[in-house]
C-alpha cells in the first residue's frame, strides 16, 4: 500500500515526456511513411501466418523471395516482429501493432534513460538526460523518416543494460542480474549492429565499475539497503567502525585514490548476467553468426552500403534544425547529434573542465597537510573519483564521434568487422547516448544536495561554495514568492533550470515534430508481401539479397508465382515444367515450414520444387527421407520421382547450432525464472520502498522528484502540447511539388516514352564551378537532383549521372537503381523526391571542362526514357571543370596572344619527343582558335607540325576556365633534323594569326614564338 501512496514522481515524469514525439504516431492511422517500415511490416506478415499455425519463432519466411521462401528469421533479429506479434494478439491490425512497438520504444528511451541517469547525477539531472535521449534529431528521423525498426528498438536498450549492470555490481542484489541479463538479451534480439557498437563501450564500464568501485563498497551499499529496512543494529555497527577509522587514522584526501582491487570474486555476478544474458538471446544469435556463410553476406559491404561513402561531414554532424518540406517523399534531415544535445555536452564538458581545474588549483595552493585537516569543515568541491563517470561518458562521445567523421577510415579500414556498420553515421546512437549522461552532470553543479560536492558521511553543506562561480549557478531561481507558488515546486533551487532545459531540448527540435505521411496497411497478407517486393525491388524484403541462401546465385523473378499469388490459391510449388504428360499435383498442407503434397505420375521425373535451399531441408517421400541436389545457379530443390501415387513432404529441420541455441535459451530462460523467484521471495519479506532501492549510488541525500514538481512539469507538457498544434504551419514547410523551395535551381525538364512523360526532373542544386583533383587520387562531386512522378508507375526506373567529354564520352557515372532507396513505382505523383547524388572521380583524367548530364532509364531492358518534346536522352545540367594543382611558374611569362592569352612556359624533352606548353588567360574566350606547333629545320623550313587544342583536341580555347594554368604536353612526330619550333595561334576560319608579342609587350615576327631546340 505505501507503494501507492507514495508513487515515485520521477518515473512518472519520464513516461510523460515523450509525449510530443508520441502523440503523432496516436492521431494518424496507418505507419510512417518510411523508407524501410514496408520492409518491416512485410516480414511480419510472415511471422503473423507461422503464430497462426502455431509456429512462435519460425526460421523460414515462406512467401518472400517471390514465393520461394528465404531464412529471414534467422538472420533478422525478431524483437520488432515479436513484439508487433504481441501486440496483434489484442486486436490490434499489424500496422498499428508495429505502431505500438515505437511507442513502447519512446517510453523505454525515456524510462531507462531517467533509471540510469538517476543513479549516477539524481533524479532531477536524470529527467534532462531523459529529455535528451528522446527528442533527438536521429531518433525522429529513425522513427518518422528512416524506419530502421530493428535499431531503433535496440538503441532503447542501451541505458537499461548499463542501469542492471551498475545495479548488480553495486548491490549485489538478484533482480539487477534478472534485469541485467533480460535487457543484455533485448538488445542482441533487437539489433546485431547495435550490440557491436555499444559493446566497447559496455565491456570498458564494467570493468570501469569492478575496478574503481571500492573494494567493500557493494557490501556497504548492501548495508544502506538494510538500513532503509530497520536494520538498526547494520547501522550502529557501521558508525562504530566509521568513528574508530576516524579517531586512530589520517583524514582522507579527496586526491586519495579509490581501492582499486579486483577481486575474482566480485566477476561472479556480473559474469553470470553476461552468460545468462547471451545464452536467453543465443537462440537467434548463435545460428545467425555460427551459419552466416549459408547466405549472401557480400552485397552489405558494397555499393550504397561501403562505409566509405556514409560518413558524415562535420558541418551536417553540427547542423542546426530546420523545417521539413511535408510535399518531399524524402524531406532533408540532417545526421545531426542535435542542438540542445550539443549544447548540454559542451556545459557538461565545460563544467567538468572547470570544477577539474579547482580541484587541481587546489591541490596545488594548499600544502596537503592543511588540505587534509580541512576536510572536517565544509567543502563543495567534488573528489576526483566522484568525477570519473563524467570522464568515462565524455571519452566515449569523442570516441564515437570521431567515428563518424571521414578522419576516421583508417581505422575503420583497420578494424576487422567493423566495415559491416555499412553507416558511420550509425555512431550517432552511442553518441547521443553519452551526450546525454554528460548533460545530465553539468546539471549536479546546480544542485548542491549531492555528495560529488561532499565527503562520505558528512552532513548537507549550508555554507557557501568554495566557488563563487559554483554559489552563483547553485542558487539561480525565480523564489517561489514570487511566483505565488509552493515552495516546493522549486526545490531544489536549481528546478527552473531543469524545467528549462527539458523544454528546450523539446522546443528545439520542434521541425521534427509535425510528421504528416502516413500509409494505412492494416493487415497485410502474403500477395500483399509478393506484391511488395515486385514494386519496390527489394527481393526478400531486403537491400541486396542479403538473406537469400547462397546457392541462389541467380535470383528468383517473380513471373513463376505471382499467378498463383494474385489469383489466392495455393502456390504450384513443384515447377510444372518437369512435369511428364497425365502427371497430377495437389498441394495437401502448406506451413510456415514444411509442404505435403499428393503426387500421381505415370512414369519416373526429376522434380524440381520451387523452394530455395538452405541447410535443414529434408525431402521425404511417403514417409521416407531420400536424397536430392541444388540446382545451379537458381538453389533449387531437385530430386527423382517414380511413377505412382506417392505423398510427398518438404521439412525445413533444425541443425546442431540451432538445436544448441535453442536449448542454451530455455536452459537461462529457466535459471532466470528461479533468480525471480528467489528475488521476489527476498523482496516481499522485506517490502523495500521503490524510490529508496534506485538512489544514486554518489547521493548522501537523494530528494526524489517532489508531486508539486510533477504537477506542474506535467501541466506545462499538456499546455504546451495544445499550444505547438495551431503553431504546426510555423514549424514546417509546404512546397509546390513542381517548384520544391529547397532546390536551388528550378527545373521543369519532363522524361516519358512516346509523347507521354512520366517523370520530370523539378529542380536541382547548384553545381560547383570546379573540382579539384590531385595526381593519383580520386575526387568527388556531389549534387541533389528533385525529382517527381506525374503518374503512377509500372516500372522502376534509375537515375544516371555522367561525367561526359565534349565529344559524349562518358568518363565517370554515379547510377541509382533505386533513388534514396525509394522505388519510382512507390513515388505518389503529389510529392517529389530528393536525390543526392555523389560523382566518383577517377585519377588520371584530363583537367578539362565536361559536361554533368542525367537520365533514366530502365534497369531491365536497359532502355533510356527520352527528353520531352525531342529524341535526346540526357539533360545536361552543366559544366565542370577538373583543376589539379597550379605548377610553379616562372617570373615572366614567354609570350602574350592576342590580348588575353599567356604562354609561360615551353619545354622540350627529346625522350619521348614531347613539348609541354602552360598556358593561361584572364577572361572566357569566345572563339575556338587553333594552337599551332610548327617544327623546324634548321633554315626554318617546316618539318612537320602538331596542331590542335590541348589534350589531343578535347580542351578547346572557348572552354578554357579564367586563371587556370592549363598544361598542354603534345607528343611529337619524328624530330630528326630539328632545329626550333615555333607557337602561335590562328583562327581557322580567317587564317589569320593573333597577334604575339614577348614578355616586354614587343610584337614577335610571323605573330610566333619561336623556342630553339639544341641538338
Amino acid at each position: 500500500m505505501r507503494r501507492w501512496l507514495n508513487p515515485d514522481y520521477g518515473l512518472l515524469l519520464a513516461l510523460l515526456l515523450p509525449l510530443f514525439a508520441i502523440i503523432p504516431l496516436l492521431t494518424h492511422a496507418g505507419l510512417p511513411n518510411t523508407a524501410d517500415g514496408p520492409a518491416h511490416l512485410m516480414r511480419q506478415v510472415e511471422l503473423n501466418q507461422a503464430w497462426q499455425e502455431g509456429n512462435f519463432y519460425p526460421r523460414w519466411g515462406r512467401d518472400l523471395a517471390f514465393g520461394h521462401g528465404m531464412p529471414i528469421f534467422s538472420y533478422a533479429p525478431p524483437a520488432l516482429y515479436q513484439l508487433t506479434q504481441l501486440f496483434h494478439l489484442s486486436g490490434l491490425p499489424l500496422d498499428a501493432a508495429m505502431k505500438a512497438v515505437l511507442v513502447f520504444d519512446f517510453l523505454l528511451y525515456s524510462l531507462g534513460m531517467f533509471l540510469f541517469a538517476r543513479r549516477l547525477f539524481g533524479p532531477y539531472p536524470a529527467l534532462v538526460a531523459a529529455a535528451l535521449y528522446v527528442y533527438a534529431p536521429y531518433r525522429l528521423r529513425e522513427s518518422y523518416i528512416q524506419g530502421n525498426y530493428g535499431q531503433f528498438t535496440g538503441l532503447a536498450f542501451y541505458p537499461l543494460i548499463l542501469w542492471a549492470f551498475h545495479g548488480l555490481i553495486t548491490t549485489r542484489r538478484p533482480g539487477y542480474l534478472v534485469a541485467a541479463a533480460v535487457t543484455l538479451a533485448g538488445l542482441l534480439f533487437s539489433h546485431n549492429i547495435s550490440f557491436m557498437l555499444f559493446a566497447p563501450m559496455f565491456g570498458a564500464y564494467l570493468l570501469f565499475l569492478l575496478i574503481l568501485t571500492p573494494g567493500d563498497e557493494a557490501r556497504t551499499r548492501g548495508g544502506e539497503d538494510t538500513r532503509r529496512r530497520g536494520h538498526e543494529e547494520t547501522r550502529t555497527r557501521r558508525d562504530e567502525e566509521t568513528k574508530k577509522h576516524t579517531t586512530h587514522q589520517r583524514k582522507a584526501s579527496p586526491w586519495d585514490a579509490p581501492r582499486t582491487t579486483l577481486h575474482i570474486s566480485r566477476l561472479t555476478l556480473p559474469l553470470a548476467a553476461l552468460l545468462l544474458g547471451l545464452g536467453l538471446a543465443a537462440i537467434f544469435w548463435l545460428p545467425a553468426f555460427g551459419e552466416r556463410h549459408e547466405i549472401q553476406l557480400a552485397g552489405i559491404t558494397q555499393g550504397f552500403f561501403d562505409f566509405r561513402e556514409n560518413f558524415i561531414s562535420l558541418s551536417e554532424f553540427f547542423a542546426p534544425p530546420f523545417p521539413l518540406d511535408l510535399a518531399a517523399i524524402n524531406p532533408e534531415f540532417p545526421l545531426s547529434l542535435g542542438l540542445p544535445q550539443i549544447i548540454g555536452a559542451g556545459l557538461g564538458l565545460a563544467s567538468l573542465l572547470l570544477i577539474s581545474f579547482f580541484l587541481l588549483k587546489q591541490q596545488i595552493n594548499q600544502p596537503t597537510n592543511q588540505l587534509r585537516d580541512n576536510q572536517t569543515s565544509p567543502s563543495l568541491l567534488p573528489t576526483p573519483y566522484s568525477l570519473l563517470p563524467a570522464f568515462f561518458f565524455a571519452f566515449f562521445l569523442l570516441l564515437y564521434t570521431f567515428l563518424a567523421l571521414p578522419q576516421s577510415q583508417p581505422l575503420w579500414e583497420a578494424i576487422p568487422l567493423l566495415e559491416l556498420a555499412e553507416f558511420p553515421w550509425r555512431m550517432l546512437g552511442p553518441a547521443i547516448f553519452c551526450a546525454s549522461l554528460i548533460a545530465a552532470f553539468g546539471f549536479t553543479i546546480y544542485d548542491l544536495r549531492f555528495t560529488i560536492y561532499k565527503s562520505p558521511g558528512s552532513q548537507p553543506h549550508t555554507a557557501k561554495p568554495n566557488s563563487n562561480f559554483l554559489f552563483l549557478f547553485s542558487n539561480f531561481h525565480l523564489p517561489s514568492s514570487i511566483l505565488h507558488l509552493p515552495s516546493s515546486i522549486f526545490y531544489p533551487p536549481s528546478s527552473i533550470l531543469y524545467l528549462l532545459a527539458i523544454f528546450l531540448a523539446i522546443a528545439l527540435n520542434a521541425y521534427y515534430l509535425y510528421p504528416s505521411q502516413f500509409i494505412v496497411w492494416g493487415t497485410p497478407g502474403p500477395a500483399d508481401a509478393f506484391a511488395y517486393e515486385v514494386t519496390s525491388g527489394a527481393i526478400g524484403t531486403t537491400s541486396t539479397g542479403e538473406f537469400l541462401p547462397r546457392h541462389a546465385r541467380q535470383h528468383p523473378r517473380p513471373d513463376a508465382l505471382w499467378p498463383d499469388y494474385a489469383a489466392g490459391r495455393p502456390p504450384q510449388k513443384i515447377d510444372p515444367a518437369t512435369f511428364p504428360p497425365g502427371a497430377t499435383v495437389e498441394t495437401i498442407v502448406r506451413r510456415a515450414e514444411s509442404d505435403t503434397f499428393r503426387i500421381n505420375t505415370p512414369q519416373d521425373f526429376i522434380a524440381t520444387v520451387r523452394t530455395l535451399y538452405w541447410p535443414g531441408w529434408q525431402v521425404y517421400l511417403n514417409g521416407q527421407p531420400i536424397p536430392f541436389t541444388v540446382t545451379d545457379p537458381t538453389g533449387l530443390i531437385q530430386f527423382p520421382l517414380p511413377a505412382g501415387d506417392h505423398t510427398l513432404t518438404l521439412q525445413l529441420e533444425s541443425t546442431p547450432l540451432r538445436t544448441t541455441g535453442q536449448w542454451l535459451t530455455l536452459l537461462s530462460a529457466a535459471i532466470l525464472i528461479i533468480i525471480s523467484s528467489f528475488a521476489l521471495k527476498q523482496a516481499s519479506r522485506s517490502q523495500p520502498d521503490i524510490s529508496s532501492n534506485l538512489q544514486s549510488p554518489i547521493s548522501n541525500l537523494q530528494s526524489p522528484v517532489s508531486s508539486h514538481f510533477f504537477a506542474l512539469t506535467t501541466a506545462l507538457l499538456v499546455i504546451g502540447y495544445l499550444i505547438s498544434r495551431p503553431l504546426a504551419p510555423l514549424f514546417t514547410l509546404q512546397s509546390n511539388p513542381d517548384h520544391p523551395q529547397p532546390a536551388e535551381q528550378a527545373l521543369q525538364v519532363d522524361f516519358g516514352t512516346g509523347q507521354t512523360p512520366l517523370l520530370r526532373l523539378v529542380g536541382a542544386d547548384n553545381l560547383p564551378r570546379t573540382v579539384q583533383i590531385s595526381p593519383g587520387s580520386e575526387a568527388e562531386l556531389t549534387t541533389t537532383l528533385y525529382w517527381r512522378a506525374l503518374q503512377e508507375l509500372d516500372t522502376n526506373y534509375a537515375v544516371f549521372l555522367h561525367l561526359d567529354t565534349p565529344g559524349g564520352q562518358t568518363l565517370a557515372t554515379a547510377d541509382e537503381r533505386h533513388p534514396e532507396n525509394i522505388p519510382t513505382r512507390n513515388w505518389p505523383p503529389g510529392l517529389y523526391l530528393r536525390n543526392p547524388l555523389h560523382l566518383q572521380i577517377p585519377p588520371g583524367l584530363p583537367p578539362i571542362r565536361y559536361e554533368l548530364n542525367t537520365g533514366l532509364y530502365d534497369p531491365q531492358t536497359q532502355q533510356r526514357l527520352t527528353l520531352l518534346p525531342g529524341e535526346a536522352t540526357t539533360y545536361r545540367l552543366g559544366f565542370i571543370w577538373l583543376t589539379p594543382p597550379q605548377p610553379a611558374l616562372p617570373p615572366t611569362p614567354l609570350a602574350h596572344f592576342g590580348p588575353d592569352i599567356t604562354l609561360w612556359q615551353g619545354d622540350f624533352s627529346a625522350d619521348p619527343p614531347t613539348l609541354t606548353l602552360s598556358w593561361q588567360t584572364d577572361r572566357a574566350l569566345q572563339q575556338d582558335d587553333t594552337i599551332f606547333v610548327h617544327l623546324l629545320d634548321a633554315q626554318g623550313q617546316l618539318l612537320t607540325q602538331a596542331d590542335g587544342a590541348p589534350y589531343e583536341g578535347l580542351y578547346p580555347l572557348s572552354h578554357w576556365l579564367p586563371g587556370q594554368i592549363i598544361t598542354d604536353a603534345r607528343p611529337l612526330p619524328d624530330t630528326a633534323g630539328l632545329a626550333s619550333i615555333a607557337i602561335g595561334i590562328y583562327s581557322p576560319i580567317t587564317g589569320q594569326r593573333l597577334p604575339a608579342a614577348n614578355a616586354a609587350g614587343q610584337p614577335l615576327p610571323d605573330n610566333r614564338l619561336l623556342i630553339p631546340v639544341k641538338p
